[in-house]
């Protein structure tokens, strides 16, 4: 997941900044992916050898993830401005 996640962030990142997409819709949408994708343990049964579900889930996990911190600095920026923008995102992070 981390590093599907290392490698798909720049591409997101730079998605976010040319869309016209709603970007509330696309963080509502790669949280609830994240959260399907990291529940996917749950259709793992004990003594299961086929670990391909979790490979999957992990990759898809780690592409969606990487949407959250670009979407939430986007929205942070179009709500206070650049002036204020660091301050805002420190609250965010803590």
């Amino acid at each position: 997941m981390g590093l599907t996640m290392l490698i798909c962030q720049t591409f997101a990142g730079d998605i976010i900044d040319k869309t016209s997409f709603d970007r509330r819709k696309l963080l509502a949408g790669a949280a609830v992916a994240t959260g399907c994708s990291a529940m996917a343990i749950m259709l793992v049964r004990e003594g299961n050898q086929d670990h391909m579900i979790m490979f999957v889930t992990k990759v898809l996990e780690g592409i969606s993830s990487s949407f959250v911190i670009p979407c939430l600095a986007a929205l942070t920026l179009a709500n206070f401005g650049p002036d204020q923008f660091d301050s805002a995102m420190a609250n965010n992070v803590s």
